[in-house]
């Protein structure tokens, strides 16, 4: 499926050209698995994106006891700084 191939010389710019040029995602069939494995990732994935829209929505909130009711602005600020915090750096080269 893969037309897989090695560039001998090792120079930086073949390696990187070979890199892109592999698929962005791994058949599960390479970890031996079902093709069956990707459909159910993709759905997990998916409810992971639904769930998190979902939470981000605004609600109708009372703040009667002196309850910290926090806006749509700052739930979505802290989502994104918690996913900043998990992305790995980029490595230079």
């Amino acid at each position: 499926k893969y037309n897989i191939y090695k560039y001998d010389d090792g120079k930086y710019k073949y390696y990187k050209q070979y890199i892109e040029y592999l698929p962005y995602q791994d058949d599960p069939i390479v970890f031996g698995m079902h093709e069956n494995a990707n459909i159910t990732y993709q759905t997990q994935e998916t409810n992971v994106m639904i769930e998190t829209v979902l939470n981000i929505q605004p609600r109708d909130i009372s703040n009667d006891d002196n309850i910290i009711v926090k806006s749509q602005d700052e739930i979505i600020d802290e989502i994104a700084t918690d996913l900043l915090h998990s992305v790995p750096s980029k490595i230079n080269g």
